[in-house]
């Protein structure tokens, strides 16, 4: 073979570098099954130009460059195209397989790589036509154990149904429908690939996951109100969509020294009366395996099923189970029911019922057109005031007369300057609501309203927080009735002696909490005939004002006697007030009297066997003279002391 001259980089010549000698060749022969084979190998010696170490890279590379261009004769780029799955190493030479490499796959297809650069080869671990991702889990799974087989498929079944699981539950969370789950899945396999494709995906299995999750729940909160001392119930009947009668249940119960209130469930009933759901709540009540002698309160609605005096279910429950139970009538709904008796007094109920006319017919004006309501919008902008839409008045809504009549308060500007600036078009509806509001009576009354029951709206939020002093609701209510008589049962004001502005008008008397609707009016009128802007009509003589007036003090004083009425102080429960820190009184004398009659009473009610209707006794809660330094306390006491009626309970 000849020689073939060595030849000198350019980078070495432009450098400056001396080369004292070129190329010597070697040769090499071996031998093999096809032949021999030539090796042949440039080495440079190059003194004082490169160092030893880039010398030996750049070897490296040409011998690395040699290899490819060998094993690339061997490596067909069409293969790529035929197996999706092959990758080659140009360095090493070898084939492997990027889905046996993905998977950790334990050949030498996944590690080292194949030397057999072969078809035969890629045929044999593919497996020819058939999905090679499915042959690449068959062949890792037979080399493993079965126990982990096994284990690997258990722990991904049960990460996907965990998913699943939690996906129902936060559509039951949120109260979302069943129909929303399988597009809620199918956002979850977008985001995970531990899903199931299609199993338990669907509305029915939502169902199936949440019944199940509750018997588990159930269980749980059932453990809670065993243990502890004692526990109550609330429940209240209702009626859904399909006209099927339903009784959810609450439990109050004593846990780690605080009140806590649990979801038991909610139960069908057939039949609606006092007699079928008692016998229905105690049926599961027997089921869930709780102690009745430990049910020592019941609270509810003030409708007549469930606490009428002689038949409700209250009282059947006291006669029949337990009686020592105390019956608490919703604090808050009975705000509410306060609120509604006021204005059908004699003296409020026809200027009431104007009022509530006006309120749904403002809007349901504003309601049925979005062009009106856009206008709205736009003037409440341009006036400053608070955008707000119109709210209806319902009865059966929690003092939503309050949310009605501020809302209108608040943009009353506003809706006069939309339905005086409409009136002019021929709108008759418009133009009767302007000619009702725009009177000072009407203004004066609305603003009276929006004060009054903003303080019983606040009273009734007090009610409804997750915890309530119950021994403090009267204390709550007697100052909610002095507030009321303070700011608008003042002594009579004759009209015709007060100051009078520059237009002859008397100028409006000063009633109202500090900072409230009326206390603004004041300064809204302007100059005797103006509301802001809008002209409106009112008596010289104030006629119309004395009326607003009058109406006032009827709806205040109407109030008044509603409360009280429907929070009788219940002797029982009063007398718990003596173990509420704020009741301790801060002279000497009245720490020696604290408690005293209470105490007695207390006793006197949970210190004395009861029998029940079936004949069977009750034994006492407490013992009377267990109490250290008290006597027993004296039995010939009025029998309404010791067991009051279920009407007049909390």
């Amino acid at each position: 073979m000849s020689k073939r001259p060595f030849q000198i980089q350019p980078t070495l010549e432009k450098s400056g570098f001396t080369v004292k000698r070129v190329a010597r060749k070697e040769e090499a022969k071996s031998s093999s099954a096809s032949g021999t084979v030539d090796r042949v190998e440039n080495e440079a010696v190059i003194e004082g130009a490169v160092p030893m170490e880039e010398f030996e890279a750049a070897r490296e590379k040409a011998k690395i460059e040699f290899n490819r261009r060998q094993w690339s004769r061997n490596y067909e780029s069409k293969w790529r195209h035929d197996y999706d799955w092959l990758g080659f190493n140009y360095k090493t030479g070898r084939a492997f397989c990027k889905t046996c490499t993905q998977n950790r796959g334990k050949t030498c297809w996944a590690k080292e790589g194949n030397t057999n650069v072969k078809t035969s080869a890629f045929i044999e671990h593919g497996g020819g036509d058939v999905d090679h991702g499915h042959c690449c889990f068959v062949t890792q799974m037979g080399h493993k154990p079965m126990d982990k087989i096994v284990k690997k498929a258990t722990v991904k079944c049960d990460e996907s149904m965990v998913i699943l699981l939690r996906a129902a539950y936060f559509t039951a969370k949120e109260s979302l429908a069943f129909s929303t789950f399988p597009n809620l899945t199918h956002l979850l396999s977008i985001c995970t690939s531990d899903l199931p494709r299609r199993l338990y995906r669907d509305d029915k299995s939502c169902i199936e996951f949440i019944y199940y999750m509750s018997q588990v729940i159930q269980v749980v909160v059932l453990d809670r109100v065993k243990t502890s001392p004692f526990w109550g119930l609330m429940i209240d009947e209702s009626t859904d969509v399909s006209v099927t009668s339903h009784l959810v249940v609450f439990c109050s119960i004593l846990e780690e020294g605080q009140i806590k209130t649990a979801f038991l469930g909610l139960l069908h009933i057939p039949h609606k009366d006092s007699s079928s759901i008692v016998q229905e709540l105690w049926k599961y009540i027997e089921e869930w395996g709780l102690e009745p002698s430990r049910l020592v309160g019941f609270g509810s609605d003030g409708a007549l099923t469930m606490l009428g005096s002689k038949n409700g279910v209250a009282v059947r429950l006291r006669r029949s189970r337990n009686p020592f139970l105390t019956i608490t009538h919703c604090v808050a709904h009975r705000t509410n029911l306060a609120s509604l008796a006021a204005a059908k007094f004699p003296t409020c109920k026809v200027v009431s019922e104007e009022v509530d006319a006006i309120l749904n017919s403002v809007s349901s004006y504003f309601a049925h057109l979005s062009k009106r309501k856009a206008g709205l919008y736009s003037l409440q902008e341009t006036l400053s005031d608070v955008r707000k839409s119109m709210k209806r008045f319902c009865k059966i809504r929690w003092l939503s007369r309050s949310e009605s009549v501020c809302t209108l308060c608040d943009s009353l500007e506003s809706v006069l300057v939309y339905f005086k600036d409409i009136a002019g078009k021929d709108d008759c509806t418009a133009k009767s609501l302007f000619q009702k509001l725009a009177s000072m009576r009407m203004i004066y009354i609305l603003y009276f309203l929006a004060d009054i029951l903003s303080g019983l709206t606040k009273l009734s939020k007090v009610f409804q927080k997750s915890v309530v002093d119950v021994s403090s609701v009267g204390s709550l209510v007697n100052t909610t009735c002095t507030e009321v008589q303070v700011n608008f049962l003042m002594d009579n004001i004759d009209l015709n002696a007060q100051d009078h502005d520059n237009s002859g008008f008397a100028l409006l008397p000063d009633y109202g909490p500090p900072g409230g609707y009326l206390k603004r009016l004041q300064s809204e009128i302007r100059t005797g005939k103006y509301f802001h802007s809008v002209e409106v009509s009112r008596d010289t003589d104030g006629g119309d004002l004395e009326a607003a007036v009058n109406f006032q003090k009827n709806f205040a004083a109407a109030l008044i006697s509603c409360l009280h009425d429907r929070f009788q102080d219940n002797n029982i429960i009063a007398c718990f007030k003596i173990f509420n820190p704020r009741e301790v009184p801060s002279t000497p004398m009245g720490m020696r009297d604290l408690g005293s009659d209470e105490l007695d009473q207390l006793l006197l009610f949970y210190g004395e066997s009861r029998e029940l209707e079936n004949g069977r006794t009750v034994p006492a809660i407490v013992s009377p003279t267990s109490i250290k330094g008290r006597p027993a306390p004296d039995s010939d006491r009025p029998a309404e002391v010791a067991e009051p009626e279920g009407g007049s309970d909390l």
